[in-house]
Protein backbone atom coordinates (compact mmCIF):
# COMPACT_ATOMS: atom_id res chain seq x y z
CA UNK A 1 0.00 0.00 0.00
CA UNK A 2 2.79 2.61 0.99
CA UNK A 3 4.24 1.92 -2.40
CA UNK A 4 1.26 2.43 -4.16
CA UNK A 5 0.70 5.31 -2.55
CA UNK A 6 4.09 6.65 -2.80
CA UNK A 7 4.01 7.47 0.90
CA UNK A 8 7.29 8.93 1.67
CA UNK A 9 6.55 8.09 5.40
CA UNK A 10 4.41 5.12 7.08
CA UNK A 11 3.71 4.88 10.66
CA UNK A 12 2.54 1.70 12.07
CA UNK A 13 0.77 2.21 15.34
CA UNK A 14 -0.56 -0.44 17.60
CA UNK A 15 -2.07 -1.66 20.82
CA UNK A 16 0.42 -4.07 21.56
CA UNK A 17 4.26 -3.83 21.86
CA UNK A 18 6.09 -4.72 18.35
CA UNK A 19 7.62 -8.16 17.99
CA UNK A 20 11.52 -8.01 17.49
CA UNK A 21 11.03 -9.37 14.00
CA UNK A 22 8.65 -5.87 13.01
CA UNK A 23 11.55 -3.76 15.07
CA UNK A 24 13.95 -5.20 13.02
CA UNK A 25 12.15 -4.72 9.54
CA UNK A 26 11.23 -0.66 10.91
CA UNK A 27 14.87 -0.15 11.80
CA UNK A 28 16.13 -1.79 8.15
CA UNK A 29 13.66 -0.09 6.31
CA UNK A 30 15.45 2.95 4.40
CA UNK A 31 15.57 6.55 5.46
CA UNK A 32 13.46 9.44 3.51
CA UNK A 33 16.06 12.35 2.80
CA UNK A 34 14.14 16.12 3.46
CA UNK A 35 14.78 18.04 0.50
CA UNK A 36 13.59 21.23 2.56
CA UNK A 37 15.35 20.65 5.46
CA UNK A 38 18.32 18.69 4.33
CA UNK A 39 17.63 15.48 7.25
CA UNK A 40 17.04 12.18 7.17
CA UNK A 41 14.00 10.74 8.62
CA UNK A 42 13.07 7.05 9.57
CA UNK A 43 10.32 5.46 6.12
CA UNK A 44 8.82 3.13 8.56
CA UNK A 45 8.16 4.11 12.60
CA UNK A 46 6.10 2.22 15.14
CA UNK A 47 4.17 3.71 17.60
CA UNK A 48 1.99 2.15 20.42
CA UNK A 49 -1.27 3.61 21.56
CA UNK A 50 0.97 4.17 24.83
CA UNK A 51 3.90 6.09 22.97
CA UNK A 52 1.31 8.27 21.39
CA UNK A 53 -0.65 9.22 25.06
CA UNK A 54 3.36 9.60 27.04
CA UNK A 55 3.87 12.63 24.07
CA UNK A 56 6.50 10.35 21.49
CA UNK A 57 5.49 12.04 18.75
CA UNK A 58 5.95 10.63 14.78
CA UNK A 59 9.09 11.57 12.97
CA UNK A 60 8.73 13.87 10.09
CA UNK A 61 9.71 17.14 8.49
CA UNK A 62 7.71 20.41 9.34
CA UNK A 63 4.86 21.16 7.13
CA UNK A 64 5.75 23.87 5.35
CA UNK A 65 8.93 21.75 3.75
CA UNK A 66 6.20 19.20 2.88
CA UNK A 67 4.10 20.01 0.06
CA UNK A 68 5.78 19.40 -3.14
CA UNK A 69 2.40 17.83 -4.90
CA UNK A 70 1.73 21.27 -6.33
CA UNK A 71 3.72 23.60 -8.52
CA UNK A 72 3.25 27.18 -7.98
CA UNK A 73 1.50 28.89 -10.45
CA UNK A 74 3.48 31.32 -12.75
CA UNK A 75 2.77 35.07 -11.73
CA UNK A 76 1.94 37.62 -14.44
CA UNK A 77 3.13 41.16 -14.65
CA UNK A 78 0.14 43.49 -13.95
CA UNK A 79 -1.51 45.16 -17.01
CA UNK A 80 -0.71 48.52 -17.49
CA UNK A 81 -3.94 51.26 -16.43
CA UNK A 82 -3.82 52.66 -20.05
CA UNK A 83 -4.58 49.36 -21.70
CA UNK A 84 -6.93 48.39 -19.05
CA UNK A 85 -10.82 47.56 -19.80
CA UNK A 86 -13.40 49.65 -18.19
CA UNK A 87 -10.87 52.86 -18.03
CA UNK A 88 -11.80 56.16 -19.73
CA UNK A 89 -8.91 57.95 -20.73
CA UNK A 90 -8.52 61.81 -20.97
CA UNK A 91 -8.90 62.17 -24.47
CA UNK A 92 -12.52 60.72 -25.07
Amino acid sequence: MAEREKAAIRVLITLEPPTPDTKCEAVSAAHYDSPGCRRKYPRLQIRTIEDLLAGTGIDYPPSMQTNVTFKKPATRAPRAAQGAPGRVSADD
